[in-house]
């Protein structure tokens, strides 16, 4: 595939997490690799790291079956227990890191389903609550009859093992309750004896998470999944098809012509850290503007236009006529009809700079109200949506106990900002009479909450949401006016 081909699909997986609600990670044995860990593809490499098991002859496959355990458990420990110690030691690598933090920014949430039996998602800091492991996990044992579905935490402290015979000495895990011997709580080849509650339970968190996102804009990003076991690559596919979702495949062998899947043939840090500087492109360019100050050459002197004005309260207060030059924006608050005139130099550099490096750093999820000249953060957080080709945006902000407090509604024209201008006046507190969709831009505040203690921050929650309204205009004003020079040159 073409370098310049793979920088538009990362530049579009970029775009995909930003608009994304819920991001769900299925991973496999290539997401590991990249902590030094091995992946087993092939008898040569196995073979390199066993050399025991080459000189009989014994495959990946054929070791990983419980029948050793029977026949020769101090070989089966052997491999197991060292296994089990090179992932303990081992390190998460920093794609661990930037997965975490976009699913930690998705609205709904994010779900990590994975193959690997390393424990490197626990290890990275994800929460066992949104994490299916569904081939189990050598960091667990189970006893090998097994007398109970019982797994516990594995100790091996005691277990010496001698890589050169491949064997094990000193005492064998044991069994707690029946004192047989012990194995990992992995799901092996050939398996019929393993316990599954444990991944059972993971597996019910995991549908009960697939069925509050229905419906929402979901993102599955499948990472270091091969095709010789293809269980993580088959789930994928199938969750992309019921919820109509889209699914990235990252994998060094991962083709284009695969029917609706974003092919990035990459491995599994290289393809996270491209989308992430991706992603972070964005601040960097909202940087530059904070720090230039910049926006587009305002037309103020060249366009007006007739803006009605809202009646006040529940009294039908005659229509007024408002001259509005473009530069300038209406604020319509929709709890009195109330209305003011606001304009973008009133934004100070530090005070824009604040709540673009807020959306920038949070494209799609909640995020703290930035602190800004007329706000110090208090628990509140706020959330950007935009709509129609980036033409309108819906701010919203809730409480520290999830409570709706405040929607604010920013529209650029009045074609795009229609729908939302209509919802937000349908559904204001106070009854007012019928008003058209005011000439843009626009700016339109609704109440969304009957609480005193948050009624008394609305004057300041909504003050910062208006600087953060501006600061988004401003931002669209450049991007335009960058566009233009480009078409220009």
């Amino acid at each position: 595939m073409p370098a310049d081909h793979i920088q538009r699909r990362i530049r579009e997986v970029s775009n995909l997490l930003g608009k994304a609600e819920a991001l769900l990670i299925t991973a496999g044995a290539g997401m590991s690799v990249d902590s030094g860990l091995p992946d087993f593809r092939g008898n040569h490499g196995f073979w390199r790291a066993y050399p025991p098991l080459g000189k009989l002859g014994i495959s990946f496959e054929r070791m990983a079956q419980p029948y050793w355990f029977t026949e020769r458990p101090a070989m089966a420990w052997a491999w197991y227990g060292h296994r089990a110690r090179l992932y303990r030691e081992a390190t998460p690598h920093p794609g661990y890191r930037m997965l975490r933090e976009w699913l930690q920014a998705m609205p709904a949430g994010g779900f990590v389903v994975t193959s690997n039996v390393d424990g490197q998602f626990l290890e990275a800091g994800f929460e066992a609550r949104g994490l299916y492991e569904l081939h189990g996990s050598i960091h667990h044992l189970q006893c090998v009859t097994p007398c109970s579905d019982a797994v516990w935490p594995a100790e091996l402290s005691d277990l010496q093992i001698d890589l050169d015979t491949l064997t094990a000495a000193g005492e064998l895990p044991r069994c707690p309750n029946c004192g047989a011997l012990a194995r990992p709580n992995v799901l092996m080849f050939n398996d019929m004896d393993w316990v599954e509650p444990r991944a059972r339970e993971q597996a019910r968190r995991f549908d009960q998470w697939l069925a509050r996102v229905r419906g929402r804009r979901l993102v599955i990003l499948e990472i270091g999944a091969g095709s010789a076991v293809p269980t993580i690559r088959r789930l994928g596919e199938r969750i992309a098809q019921r919820n109509l979702a889209t699914l990235v495949r990252c994998n060094p062998d991962a083709a284009e012509s695969d029917d609706g899947i974003i092919a990035l043939p990459m491995g599994a840090l290289e393809a996270l850290g491209a989308i992430d500087e991706a992603r972070r492109s964005r601040r960097v360019h909202a940087a530059g503007l904070a720090r230039s100050g910049a926006m587009a050459p305002t037309r103020a002197a060249e366009r007006t236009g007739d803006v009605p004005a809202p009646p006040r309260g529940q009294h039908a207060a005659p229509r007024a006529t408002i001259r509005l030059r473009l530069g300038e924006i209406a604020c319509i608050d929709l709890e009195t009809g109330g209305i003011e005139l606001a304009w973008p130099q009133e934004v100070g550099a530090d005070d824009g700079a604040a709540c673009l490096f807020a959306f920038a750093d949070h494209p799609s999820g909640w995020f703290p109200v930035p602190a800004t000249s007329v706000h110090s953060p208090c628990g509140y957080q706020m959330r950007l949506i935009e709509f129609g080709a980036g033409n309108a945006a819906l701010i919203a902000i809730i409480s520290r106990d999830d409570d709706a407090v405040l929607t604010i509604g920013v529209a650029r024209n009045s074609d795009d900002g229609g729908a939302i201008w209509h919802a937000l006046y349908r559904t204001a507190l106070s009854p007012l009479q019928p008003l058209e969709c005011p000439r843009a831009p626009w700016i339109a505040r609704r109440l969304d909450t009957d609480s005193p203690d948050h009624r008394a921050m609305v004057p300041e929650l909504m003050q910062v949401g208006r600087i953060a309204a501006i600061a988004w205009l401003k931002f669209k004003a450049f991007e335009d006016w960058q566009r233009e020079n480009e078409s220009d040159d």
